[in-house]
């Protein structure tokens, strides 16, 4: 006999029989035999995992210690054809491609003079103006690194 006939007189034959449908479904309720399985652990008592992860693109050892400043997220823009005043018909944007911007991060040893000692800062060049005007002790005790 082939084997597609096997199978199905197998399958009429579970089909035909004498148990009820709630006999089966109590068949289900049973403990599995293997530790671990799904039945065991029913969907409503597990736990989903959270993963705590940076937005794209930006990391830790990216970030000024004084203004906070981050990659951040832009576009490049590729033009072609000739501008107007330059007497074309204008510029068609033909892509746009993503790119990030990254701060101008500095690592500095800064001298605090209140302290007494050095104090190793990652800063941005912008943040280091602000260290020279308003002093290291206070711009430091403001950004919470003292």
């Amino acid at each position: 006999m082939p084997e597609f006939v096997k199978n199905e007189t197998s399958f009429s034959s579970s089909c035909s029989s004498s148990k009820t449908r709630d006999e089966n479904e109590n068949e289900d309720e049973q403990p599995s035999i293997h530790p671990g399985s799904a039945r065991d652990f029913p969907l409503t008592t597990l736990k989903s995992a959270t993963i705590v992860a940076a937005p794209l693109g930006e990391f830790l050892m990216k970030v000024c210690s004084i203004t906070n400043a981050k990659p951040a997220k832009g576009s490049r823009i590729h033009r072609r054809g000739l501008a107007k005043k330059k007497g074309g018909i204008g510029q068609h944007v033909t892509k746009v491609v993503s790119r990030s911007f990254e701060p101008n991060l500095k690592n500095k040893r800064i001298w605090v003079s209140e302290l007494k000692r050095f104090v190793s800062v990652k800063l941005t060049a912008r943040a280091l103006k602000t260290v020279t005007k308003n002093g290291a002790y206070a711009t430091l005790k403001v950004a919470g690194l003292i």
